[in-house]
């Protein structure tokens, strides 16, 4: 039996460490390049009080920044996080990346969130504008009467 010592195989890991990303990071680039980008609502109506998902998503790729909202006068946006996720089967890679945000509305109103710019690669994709519609707040049901 052919033993290694621990020191060497650690020097090892960690020198192979850098080719393994550098591979994963080409691999993003190549995905990126056939990349598409969809924004969606989980809700198109919401009554003040209540907040919306926005999610934006990214076929063909993995590793994409979060893009920056733009600016809606009475809607504010939280970011929530981001679900990454790679795949090979065949020896074809693909991946895929959700960032996902909150909707607070400010106001009653109908609003229009426009086109998202999602640097993909070297690339700039835009998602479609989406709209939302915010009721005044739902008012809480009146107490029981007493008996």
């Amino acid at each position: 039996m052919n033993l290694i010592p621990c020191d060497k195989r650690l020097r090892t890991a960690r020198r192979s460490s850098p080719w393994a990303w550098l591979t994963i990071l080409t691999l993003a680039f190549r995905l990126a390049s056939a990349a598409t980008v969809t924004a969606t609502l989980d809700r198109a109506e919401i009554s003040l009080g209540e907040s919306a998902h926005l999610g934006i998503a990214v076929q063909g790729a993995a590793m994409v920044r979060a893009p920056q909202i733009p600016a809606v006068e009475g809607l504010t946006f939280r970011y929530a996080g981001q679900q990454m996720s790679f795949q090979m089967i065949n020896g074809a890679m693909s991946g895929s990346a959700t960032h996902s945000y909150e909707v607070v509305p400010q106001r009653a109103g109908e609003f229009q969130i426009p086109a998202i710019a999602v640097p993909v690669g070297t690339e700039i994709s835009r998602t479609s504008p989406l709209q939302l519609r915010v009721g005044a707040a739902a008012s809480a049901p009146p107490p029981p009467p007493h008996a």
